[in-house]
C-alpha cells in the first residue's frame, strides 16, 4: 500500500509524528490536494511556501528557538557567545548580592561568614596515667596442641580518685597490651580519699591466698608499699599510705586485692548514715575536724 504523496512545502518533520496523527494529516493532505485547481503549465512558478510551523501535540508547547531574534531572524555565532556572558555575569552577580545583602528576595538562601570567635572551643579530656604492672606467657591445650599466647595485665587512671585495671590476651605483646588498655578503661571507677591524699581508715583485707593490710598517713609520709600497690596508688591519686601484703605475693592477685580492698572503705557519710548521725560530728570524732568540700588544703591528718 503507497501512502499518498505529501503537499508541497509541507515540512519532513512530520514523519516524526506518530501514526495516527501522520495518517489523518495524509487523508486531510488528499482531500485538499484533489480540491485543489489546476494550474496551468505555462504560468510562472510561484515561490514555495513557508515552511508550515510543527503541529502541536495536545499537552505540549512549542518552545521557541534560540537561535532567532524576537523578529523571526536568524542569530549570529559571536551574538549568542555575547548573550551567553552576559548571562554568567549576571548569575554570579546575583550570588554574590545575596550571600552578602542577606535575605534580600523571598526564597533566596543567605550565607554569613563565622567568625573565629563564634566557634565552641574543643575542650579535651586530660591524660589519662597508663602503667603495664604484668605480662606472662600463657597457653591453653586443644586437640591440635599447645596454642601459645601472651597475657597482660594494665592499670590505669587519672590521679584524681578514679582507676581501672584490665587484662587482655593475644598472640604479640602490643595486642595483648592494647586489649587491656581499652578493658581497664571500661572498668575505671572512684574511689573514697581523705583530703584527697590517703585512705579514710585502715582496712584489712584477704583476696584469695592474698592478705592485704593497708594504713592511713600523715601527710609527707608518701607510698610505703611493694612496686604494684605504689603504681596503683599513684593512678588513683593516693599520696600518703602504708601497706602490707602477707601470703601469696602475686602480682597479678595484689593489684586485685588492691582495688577490692579500696573499694570496700567506709566514708563518714556510711559512717553516719549506719549510726544515725550527722556527717559533721562523725568527721570531728574520727578525724578531728571536718573534712570540708574534700578539698586537699583543708588541715588535718586522718588517725588510723
Amino acid at each position: 500500500m503507497m501512502l499518498p504523496r505529501l503537499r508541497p512545502g509541507v515540512s519532513a518533520s512530520m514523519a516524526q509524528l506518530p501514526s495516527v496523527v501522520r495518517s489523518n494529516y495524509y487523508i486531510v493532505s488528499r482531500r485538499s490536494y484533489a480540491s485543489e485547481p489546476s494550474k496551468d503549465p505555462s504560468s510562472p512558478p510561484s515561490p514555495p511556501p513557508p515552511s508550515a510551523p510543527a503541529a502541536k501535540l495536545p499537552g505540549f508547547a512549542a518552545k521557541p528557538s534560540s537561535d532567532l531574534k524576537k523578529d523571526g531572524t536568524p542569530e549570529t555565532a559571536k551574538a549568542r557567545s555575547d548573550k551567553s556572558t552576559k548571562t554568567s555575569a549576571k548569575a554570579s552577580t546575583d550570588g554574590q548580592t545575596s550571600s552578602t545583602e542577606g535575605n534580600a528576595g523571598k526564597g533566596k538562601r543567605t550565607f554569613t561568614k563565622r567568625q573565629s570567635g563564634d566557634r565552641p572551643q574543643k575542650t579535651f579530656a586530660p591524660p589519662l596515667m597508663k602503667r603495664v604492672l604484668h605480662i606472662r606467657r600463657v597457653s591453653r591445650v586443644n586437640s591440635g596442641g599447645k596454642v601459645r599466647s601472651i597475657s597482660a595485665l594494665v592499670v590505669v587512671g587519672n590521679g584524681n580518685g578514679a582507676a581501672g585495671y584490665g587484662e587482655g590476651r593475644a598472640v604479640d605483646a602490643a595486642a595483648a597490651v592494647q586489649k587491656a588498655t581499652k578493658a581497664a578503661e571500661k572498668n575505671m571507677t572512684s574511689f573514697y580519699r581523705f583530703n584527697n591524699r590517703t585512705i579514710f581508715s585502715n582496712i584489712d583485707y584477704k583476696w584469695h591466698n592474698v592478705q592485704l593490710q593497708l594504713r592511713s598517713a600523715p601527710p609527707g609520709y608518701g607510698v610505703v608499699a611493694s612496686n604494684h600497690i605504689h603504681e596503683v596508688c599513684r593512678c588513683i591519686g593516693i599520696s600518703d599510705m602504708g601497706a602490707k601484703v602477707y601470703g601469696s605475693r602475686n602480682p597479678m592477685n595484689v593489684i586485685k586485692a588492691t582495688f577490692a580492698a579500696l573499694l570496700r572503705q567506709r566514708s563518714p557519710e556510711d559512717i553516719a548514715r549506719a549510726r544515725g548521725k550527722k556527717v559533721e560530728d562523725v568527721e570531728l570524732a574520727y578525724y578531728g575536724h571536718t573534712n570540708v568540700g574534700n578539698d586537699s588544703s583543708t588541715p588535718g591528718v586522718a588517725r588510723p
